[in-house]
Protein backbone atom coordinates (compact mmCIF):
# COMPACT_ATOMS: atom_id res chain seq x y z
CA UNK A 1 0.00 0.00 0.00
CA UNK A 2 1.30 3.18 -1.16
CA UNK A 3 2.00 5.29 2.42
CA UNK A 4 0.80 8.07 0.62
CA UNK A 5 -2.46 6.97 1.16
CA UNK A 6 -2.43 6.52 5.02
CA UNK A 7 -3.10 10.12 6.98
CA UNK A 8 -2.92 10.36 10.84
CA UNK A 9 -4.29 12.90 12.10
CA UNK A 10 -2.52 14.34 15.31
CA UNK A 11 -5.31 16.44 16.87
CA UNK A 12 -7.15 12.76 17.27
CA UNK A 13 -3.80 10.83 18.32
CA UNK A 14 -3.09 9.55 21.74
CA UNK A 15 0.22 7.99 21.18
CA UNK A 16 -1.19 5.12 22.43
CA UNK A 17 0.62 2.55 20.14
CA UNK A 18 -2.06 0.16 18.61
CA UNK A 19 -0.81 1.00 15.19
CA UNK A 20 2.86 0.46 15.38
CA UNK A 21 2.12 -2.82 17.06
CA UNK A 22 -0.04 -4.28 14.40
CA UNK A 23 2.08 -2.57 12.09
CA UNK A 24 5.53 -1.97 12.49
CA UNK A 25 6.60 -1.80 9.32
CA UNK A 26 4.05 0.78 8.49
CA UNK A 27 3.38 2.88 11.45
CA UNK A 28 6.33 4.74 14.20
CA UNK A 29 5.34 7.17 17.38
CA UNK A 30 7.28 10.38 17.08
CA UNK A 31 9.12 12.09 19.58
CA UNK A 32 5.92 13.86 20.65
CA UNK A 33 4.66 10.44 21.03
CA UNK A 34 2.28 10.37 17.80
CA UNK A 35 1.91 8.04 15.10
CA UNK A 36 3.36 8.82 12.18
CA UNK A 37 3.87 7.24 8.77
CA UNK A 38 7.22 5.73 8.02
CA UNK A 39 8.22 6.87 4.72
CA UNK A 40 9.44 3.89 3.21
CA UNK A 41 8.18 1.50 5.19
CA UNK A 42 6.75 -1.55 3.95
CA UNK A 43 2.75 -1.22 4.49
CA UNK A 44 0.34 -4.21 3.98
CA UNK A 45 -3.30 -3.43 2.79
CA UNK A 46 -4.53 -5.70 5.50
CA UNK A 47 -2.37 -4.91 8.49
CA UNK A 48 -2.59 -0.84 7.77
CA UNK A 49 -6.72 -1.75 7.52
CA UNK A 50 -6.71 -3.23 11.01
CA UNK A 51 -4.35 -0.48 12.33
CA UNK A 52 -7.00 1.81 11.38
CA UNK A 53 -10.13 -0.04 12.64
CA UNK A 54 -7.83 -0.68 15.78
CA UNK A 55 -7.04 2.56 16.64
CA UNK A 56 -9.35 3.97 19.38
CA UNK A 57 -9.29 7.38 18.91
CA UNK A 58 -10.13 6.94 15.06
CA UNK A 59 -7.16 9.17 14.12
CA UNK A 60 -5.87 6.85 11.07
CA UNK A 61 -7.63 8.13 7.97
CA UNK A 62 -6.90 5.94 4.52
CA UNK A 63 -7.82 7.22 1.04
CA UNK A 64 -8.20 5.09 -1.61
Amino acid sequence: MNSNKIHINEDLCTGCGTCSAIAPGCFNLNDDFKAEVLENGSCDEESVQMAEESCPSGAIEITK
